[in-house]
């Protein structure tokens, strides 16, 4: 089954859409208009021009999470509206693609996950708690999002490899001023701590912490947090490797832009 058939049925299964459906008495149908690696542009055309349910649908469906499988979750968000001449109305959604990331033993994204539900359990941890097919963040319960943007090794120094990682943070909630909370919050506490536990109980060292309110949240990410931890050698290959820098920018998010 295609993404936007998913996406349909998905939609429809909304209890407060599926009553605007029943009242209003109209169907709509999903284009995809195109596709940049982890964002989609979809079209949803609606078989009746009525301005008085626009605001309701944008409502129900702006800022949805939508969760196909085990290996991420979609965010839908509303870009514009048109009608046609056809009584039609078409509503422009943005669909931005959370996927999991990877968990190692020593992964990185996994100890700072850990770590955010540590200190902020309220909060839902994509990637890393169950989340609900269909769930939209509250105020109570903010979506929080930690991927990779870049690694790279420092220095080997008697067998130990140090290496310096980026992650990137995505505060995702109903308001701004919930989450400029949120972000304050995490930013805050990361501050205080200066190191993360591993999952070996070795220390990951804080390198650096900022953040920016006005970042988008969904592709650029508000959260930028730089770690350091070193690597034990195994001693037939503790000289081989001399660094390696692996950058992740712009593969699924808009990184080089939040930087400018």
């Amino acid at each position: 089954m295609i993404f936007e058939e998913i996406l349909y049925q998905k939609i429809c299964s909304i209890p407060e859409f599926k009553m605007l459906q029943d009242e209003n008495k109209f169907d709509f149908k999903i284009i995809l208009c195109k596709q940049i690696e982890a964002i989609k542009i979809i079209l949803l055309v609606f078989d009746f021009d009525s301005r008085d349910i626009e605001e309701e649908v944008i409502g129900v469906l702006s800022g949805t999470f939508f969760t196909f499988d085990k290996e991420g979750s979609f965010c839908i968000t509303w870009k514009s509206t048109n009608r046609t001449e056809s009584n039609n109305m078409k509503m422009l959604f943005e669909v931005v693609y959370f996927p999991t990331q990877v968990s190692l033993e020593t992964d990185l994204v996994e100890v700072v996950n850990t770590w955010t539900k540590k200190y902020f359990g309220q909060a839902t941890i994509l990637g890393s708690d169950l989340v609900q097919d269909i769930w939209k963040p509250i105020i109570d319960n903010p979506a929080i999002y930690w991927r990779y943007k870049k690694l790279k090794m420092q220095r080997v120094d008697h067998g130990l490899s140090w290496v310096e990682g980026t992650l990137i943070g995505h505060v995702i909630a109903p308001t701004c001023s919930e989450k400029n909370k949120w972000i304050k919050a995490i930013t805050e506490q990361i501050a205080l701590q200066d190191e993360f536990s591993m999952s070996d109980n070795s220390p990951m060292f804080v390198q650096e912490i900022s953040a920016r309110n006005n970042h988008n949240a969904l592709k650029k990410g508000q959260i930028n947090l730089v770690v350091k931890y070193g690597i034990l050698q195994k001693k037939e290959n503790a000289l081989k490797l001399k660094n390696f820098y692996a950058n992740m920018e712009g593969v699924l998010f808009d990184d080089k832009k939040s930087e400018q």
